[in-house]
C-alpha cells in the first residue's frame, strides 16, 4: 500500500528546523563499528531546562508562536507502516464495503462540512506551554482521548481526558527536544495513556509519575493501530477545486467520525482573514476568522490535530476579492496553544494550502520555499477496555539512572515461552534518559506496572496457574549505580488477590541480571522436544496403557528442536516414547524405549540431516563511513537458522559482535581505512554451527556518479518532456542545514557543439548512510538531432566527479493528446491554456479542443489540467496525454486537387526487395525490432518502423519475424529490448537469419540462409 512517491524524508530541512529553534544536541564520538540500529532509534540524552514558550512570530506577523517539538519529519514513516492512498483501502481497513455510487464520484457522497471538534467525546483546548509536547497533545490529549471515550460511548470530561505528559515522558529520553509521532504511537499501544487526574500535565517533562495508581490506569487505555494517509498536494497530487478527487480520502475519515493529526512547519505559515463575499454566502458565518493560505519555508516542525472541513468556505488566496477556481474549501484544525491562538484554539487551513510549490489559483503570489502543509497525516483505532487489563505485574525500585534498567517478563506453558519487554527498551520506542523514575537525579523509589495480557492476551483469573511466571530485572551497565529491586507481585484487582514469590528479599544489581520466579505451572502434562527424523511420528504409552501414534508438529519456539507434541496428564505417571520416520526407520532407544517425565523432556536422533553449509558477501563496494549490508546464507541442517556477526578490523584486533537472530543481513559502517574481517557463525535448530568468513580492504573511495538515466530511454521525440535521473556514489554527504553539494546539468547539441541548456541544483534526495544522493532534471527538446546531457560536481571533499550521457531527439511531425496550442510540445502553457477556457477567459479559437480532451470524457475542463501536470511531473494516471492523436480536427478547406506529373524516366526493370527475416529460435519475449544503419550514418535509426511483422512459424515450429530494410543500409541488428545480435553486415536482398551461439559480451551470432 505504500507508494513510491509516499515521502521524500527531509532530514536536512528537519534538522534545520529543529536546530534553529532548540538546544543544539552534541554529536558523540562514534567508534571505528557503528550499529545503523543503535543511530537511528537512539535518542538525545542531553538535559535541557524548561523554555518558555518562544516569540517568533509567523510570516504574517499576526501570531506570537507557541513551542513546538515536531521530528516527524526528521525521522520519516518507517517502510513496514501501513499507509491509506484510497477511500476504498479506507473502508477496508474500517471493514466495510465500499462502492462509489453510479456514475457520480466519491466527492459527491461526501458531507459539505464536517466538525469533529463539536463532539460530546471531544476535549477543551489545550495548552503545552513551554513543553515541546505538541505531538503528545495532537495524538494523545486530542486524537486517543476522541477515539477512546468515543469507543466508550462517554462523554468527555478533565477527568477522563488522556494526559500529554504521560505519553511525552516516556518517550522524549529525558530532553525537552520533541517527539517522533510513529514512536509516540507505539509507546501508547504498549503501555497505554493514564488519564489526567493520574498524570496531570505541567512542565515537568522528566517524571514519569511512578505510582502503581497512574500504571495501572494506563494499561486499561491502548492504542489498537494506526496509520498514515498518502501525502496530497504534492507534485502527483495536486488540489484544485473542493471537490478534487485527491482529498476524497481525508475527508472520508473526517465525515466517518475519525480525527486525525499531522506534521507541519507552523513558523513559516501565512495566513490571511476569512472575508464575506455573495458567491461564499457560508463566509458570513466566520467572516473575521483566521486561515491559512500557505507554508513558505522550513521552520517550526509541529504537530496538529485535523477535526473537520467545510465545501464552502472561500479564501481569497489571489486577494483579488472575486471567488476564483480553486479558492474554495477549507479544513479546520485545533492547535496546543490554548484558547488564545487563531479562533478559539482553532484555524482554517485553505485546500489550496496542501499544495506544495505553487498555488493551483490563477494570480496567486510565488514563494521561494513553498511545501505541503499537511505531512504525515494519520488515524488510529483504539483497543476495547479489556476485563483482564486489571492483571498486572507490580515492580518497585530504587535508582538514579532509569537508562540502565530492563525488565523482562515471561510466562511458560507446556514449554512455549512468551515473554515481553517491559522497560527502557527501543522495541516499544521508550526512551528513559539519565533519570531516576520520578525524573530527579538521586536515587528514589518508584512503582510501575506491566499488563499480564501484553504476554498472554486472554489472561484470566480462570487461566493465571497455568503458566509459570517469571520477570527478569537486567541493569545493563557496572557503573557504580546500582538498580535496587524492592518488591515484585503479580496483582488480579479484580479478584482482589496479589502473588508473590515464594522466597523473595530486596536485591541490588550493578551491570548483572537476576530472574525471579513468581507462580508456578499446576499442570501435569509431559512436554517432548524432538530434533532428528525430518517427519517423525511420536510413539507414546502412559503407564500400562496401550501404545499411541501422533505425527508430531513443528516447532519454532524452543531452539535446537524441529518438532514438539504434548501429551496431556491429569496426574504424575511415567510415560514411556520411541520415533520413527516415514521410512520406517526407528529410534527406541535400542529397544528400552525412552522414558518422559512431567514438564519437558528432550530427544535428539543423530546423524539425519545433511551438513550446514553457509556464504557471506556484500551488497556493495565498501567505502568509509558508508552503511554495509553483509549477507549471509545458509543451508543443510535443520533450518530455520540464527545468525552471529563478528566484525573484526585486523589492524589492532578489535571487534564487534551482533549476537545469534533469525536476522540473515547485518548492516555495519567502517569509520577508517584498513583491513577487516566479517565472521558470521551460522547456527540451526539441533545447535550444529558452521563459521564462515571474508576478509576485505576498505579504502575512502573516490566520489563519482554511479549512474545517468533518461526517461523515456529511447524514441526521444520533439516535445517529449524527459526527465534525467543522476546518482552519486561515495559521497561526503553533508547534513548540516541546506549545506550539500551543488550539481550542474549542462546539455548539449552535439550537431552544433552548443550548449543549449544549464542549471546549478542542489541534489533532491539524500541518502547519508549509503553515501549516495538523487538529482533530478526535466527537459523538454523542441529541436530534433545529436545531444548530451553532463551532470558534475565537486562533493564536500572537493573531490570532482562528472558523468555525460548521449541521447538522440527525432521530429515529431503529428499531434499529440494534450497539446492545446498544437505547438508540438505539451507544457505548463497548455495547462493554462484549459484552464482559462474552462473559466471563460479564452476563446474556443485559440485552443485544439480535441487534442486538449486528456481523458476522453468529451469535455475539456480542469480535470484535463491535472492530467497534463501529472504527466509533466511523471506521475502516474495520465490518462491520454502524450498519446498520438487520431481523433478528427478541424481541416482547412480543400483545395483543388494537382495531377501529378508525368514520370520523366521510365521504369527499369524491378529491383529486388531488400527484406530480412529473424528465425526466433531463442525464444525471445515481446516485440521484436531491426535496427540498421550504414558507412556513412552509424547512428542506430531508432525511428520510424522498426517493429518487426510476425509473419509466422517455420518448419520447426519457431516464429518468423520479417522487416523491409532502406536499401542504403549496410548493417542490421536484432533485439527485444533486452538482448540482441551481433552486427550483421548486410548487401542487400532477402535473407534469413538465425540466432546461434553467443559471444564474450552475450550477443548472439548469426547463421544466414
Amino acid at each position: 500500500m505504500r507508494k513510491e512517491t509516499r515521502k521524500l524524508i527531509s532530514t536536512v530541512l528537519s534538522v534545520t528546523a529543529v536546530m534553529s529553534m532548540l538546544t543544539a544536541v552534541p554529536v558523540s564520538a562514534v567508534d571505528d563499528f557503528t550499529d545503523e540500529n543503535n543511530i537511528n532509534q537512539s535518542q538525545p540524552q542531553d538535559e535541557v531546562k524548561n523554555q518558555t514558550p518562544s516569540t517568533v512570530q509567523d510570516k504574517s506577523n499576526m501570531h506570537q508562536m507557541g513551542k513546538t517539538g515536531d521530528r516527524t519529519l526528521e525521522y520519516g514513516i518507517s517502510e513496514d507502516t501501513v499507509v491509506i492512498d484510497s477511500v476504498g483501502e479506507y473502508y477496508k481497513l474500517k471493514g466495510k464495503k465500499y462502492k462509489v455510487p453510479s456514475g457520480s464520484t466519491a466527492s459527491a457522497s461526501l458531507p459539505s462540512s464536517v466538525d469533529n471538534s463539536q463532539s460530546i467525546y471531544f476535549p477543551k483546548v489545550g495548552n503545552q506551554g513551554g513543553v515541546g509536547a505538541c505531538a503528545a497533545f495532537a495524538q494523545a490529549y486530542y486524537q486517543f482521548t476522541y477515539e477512546m471515550n468515543k469507543s466508550l460511548g462517554i462523554a468527555t470530561t478533565p477527568e477522563n481526558t488522556f494526559s500529554p505528559k504521560w505519553a511525552y515522558n516516556l518517550q522524549n529520553g529525558g530532553s525537552d527536544l520533541g517527539s517522533i509521532a510513529e514512536y509516540l504511537y507505539n509507546t501508547i499501544a504498549w503501555q497505554g495513556v493514564a488519564q489526567m487526574p493520574y498524570a496531570p500535565f505541567d512542565n515537568d517533562y522528566l517524571s514519569w509519575t511512578p505510582t502503581e495508581e497512574a500504571w495501572s490506569n494506563a494499561l486499561k487505555y491502548k492504542l489498537k493501530s494506526y496509520q498514515f494517509f498518502d501525502d496530497v498536494g504534492l507534485k502527483d497530487s495536486r488540489i484544485t477545486s473542493a471537490d478534487d478527487s485527491d482529498l476524497d480520502t481525508i475527508k472520508t475519515a473526517l465525515s466517518n467520525g475519525d480525527v486525525l493529526t499531522y506534521s507541519t512547519l507552523i513558523y513559516s505559515w501565512q495566513s490571511t482573514k476569512l472575508k464575506t463575499n455573495s458567491m461564499a454566502p457560508e463566509n458570513a458565518k466566520y467572516a473575521g476568522q483566521e486561515v491559512v493560505t500557505v507554508q513558505d519555508g522550513s521552520k517550526g516542525p509541529h504537530r496538529m490535530t485535523l477535526v473537520g472541513y467545510n465545501d464552502n468556505i472561500w479564501t481569497d488566496i489571489n486577494n483579488n476579492d472575486k471567488v476564483d477556481a480553486g479558492e474554495m474549501g477549507a479544513f479546520k484544525i485545533v492547535n496546543s496553544w490554548g484558547e488564545g491562538y487563531c479562533n478559539g484554539g482553532f484555524a482554517w487551513v485553505a485546500y489550496d494550502a496542501l499544495n506544495d510549490k505553487y498555488s493551483s489559483v490563477e494570480g496567486a503570489p510565488n514563494y521561494n520555499d513553498k511545501r505541503a502543509i499537511f505531512e504525515s497525516i494519520a488515524r488510529i483505532d483504539v483497543e476495547p477496555v479489556k476485563d483482564n487489563s486489571d492483571m498486572y505485574l507490580r515492580c518497585t525500585l530504587n535508582t538514579a539512572k532509569r537508562s540502565d534498567i530492563a525488565v523482562y517478563l515471561t510466562a511458560e506453558k507446556n514449554g512455549s515461552v512468551y515473554t515481553e519487554t517491559g522497560f527502557a527498551t527501543t522495541k516499544h520506542n521508550l526512551y528513559a534518559g539519565n533519570f531516576a523514575l520520578d525524573g530527579t537525579t538521586n536515587s528514589s523509589d518508584g512503582t510501575i506496572a506491566f499488563a499480564l495480557n501484553s504476554v498472554i492476551p486472554d489472561i484470566s483469573s480462570e487461566n493465571l496457574h497455568e503458566y509459570s511466571w517469571s520477570v527478569k530485572f537486567v541493569d545493563k551497565q557496572s557503573n557504580g549505580t546500582v538498580l535496587t529491586v524492592k518488591d515484585v507481585a503479580i496483582v488480579d484487582s479484580g479478584e482482589n488477590k496479589v502473588y508473590t514469590p515464594q522466597s523473595f528479599i530486596p536485591f541490588t544489581l550493578d551491570g548483572d541480571e537476576k530472574t525471579v520466579d513468581i507462580t508456578y505451572s499446576t499442570l501435569n502434562d509431559v512436554v517432548i522436544y524432538y530434533v532428528g527424523y525430518y517427519n517423525p511420528t511420536l510413539h507414546y504409552k502412559v503407564g500400562n496403557s496401550q501404545w499411541k501414534s501422533v505425527k508430531m508438529e513443528n516447532n519454532t519456539e524452543r531452539y535446537g528442536y524441529t518438532h514438539k507434541n504434548v501429551i496431556p496428564l491429569d496426574q504424575d505417571i511415567d510415560v514411556s516414547v520411541y520415533f520413527t520416520d516415514s521410512d520406517g526407520d526407528i529410534d527406541d532407544n535400542n529397544g528400552k524405549y525412552y522414558k518422559a517425565s512431567r514438564r519437558l523432556n528432550y530427544y535428539v536422533t543423530e546423524n539425519q540431516a545433511k551438513p550446514i553449509s553457509a556464504t557471506v558477501k556484500m551488497d556493495s563496494v565498501p567505502d568509509v563511513n558508508k552503511l554495509m549490508n553483509y549477507i549471509a546464507t545458509a543451508e543443510g541442517g535443520y533450518a530455520p537458522y540464527r545468525y552471529e556477526f563478528i566484525f573484526t578490523k585486523l589492524d589492532d584486533g578489535t571487534e564487534k559482535v551482533r549476537e545469534y537472530s533469525f536476522e540473515e543481513v547485518a548492516q555495519w559502517y567502517v569509520r577508517y581505512v584498513g583491513d577487516y574481517r566479517i565472521t558470521v557463525n551460522v547456527k540451526d535448530q539441533s545447535n550444529k554451527v558452521v563459521t564462515v568468513s571474508m576478509d576485505f580492504y576498505v579504502e575512502d573511495k573516490h566520489f563519482e556518479f554511479a549512474s545517468l538515466t533518461a526517461k523515456p530511454d529511447k524514441q526521444i521525440m520533439t516535445g517529449d518532456n524527459i526527465e534525467f535521473t543522476a546518482v552519486s556514489d561515495f559521497e561526503n554527504i553533508i547534513s548540516r542545514g541546506n549545506v550539500h553539494s551543488m550539481y550542474d546539468f549542462v546539455i548539449k547539441n552535439l550537431d552544433t557543439n552548443e550548449a543549449v541548456y544549464s542549471i546549478s541544483k542542489r541534489s533532491d534526495e539524500r541518502n547519508l548512510s549509503y553515501r549516495k544522493s538523487t538529482n533530478y532534471l526535466s527537459w523538454m527538446p523542441r529541436q530534433a538531432g545529436n545531444y548530451s546531457v553532463t551532470i558534475s560536481s565537486t562533493e564536500g571533499s572537493n573531490d570532482y566527479a562528472e558523468k555525460t550521457l548521449e541521447f538522440t531527439v527525432y521530429e515529431y511531425n503529428g499531434t499529440l493528446i494534450g497539446d492545446a496550442n498544437n505547438d508540438k510540445a505539451i507544457d505548463v502553457r497548455d495547462a493554462l491554456l484549459i484552464m482559462k477556457y474552462a473559466v471563460g477567459s479564452a476563446d474556443s479559437s485559440n485552443i485544439w479542443l480535441r487534442l486538449s480532451d486528456c481523458n476522453d470524457d468529451e469535455l475539456t475542463n480542469v480535470r484535463d489540467v491535472i492530467f497534463i501536470l501529472k504527466y509533466l511531473t511523471y506521475a502516474d494516471n495520465t490518462g491520454n496525454v502524450g498519446a498520438m492523436n487520431y481523433r478528427e480536427l478541424p481541416t482547412e478547406p480543400p483545395t483543388e486537387p494537382v495531377p501529378p506529373e508525368p514520370p520523366t524516366v521510365p521504369p527499369t526493370e524491378p529491383v529486388e526487395e531488400n527484406i530480412v527475416t529473424f528465425v526466433n529460435s531463442v525464444n525471445w519475449s515481446g516485440n521484436l525490432y531491426c535496427y540498421y544503419w550504414s558507412d556513412t550514418n552509424k547512428s542506430m535509426i531508432a525511428w520510424p518502423g522498426k517493429a518487426m511483422t510476425k509473419s509466422g512459424t517455420d518448419t520447426n515450429g519457431k516464429a518468423l519475424y520479417t522487416y523491409e530494410v532502406p536499401k542504403e543500409a549496410t548493417y542490421v541488428i536484432f533485439t527485444n529490448g533486452s538482448a540482441q545480435t551481433v552486427d550483421i553486415s548486410y548487401t542487400g536482398g532477402k535473407v534469413k537469419y538465425t540466432p546461434t551461439t553467443t559471444d564474450s559480451k552475450g550477443h548472439y551470432n548469426v547463421k544466414a540462409e
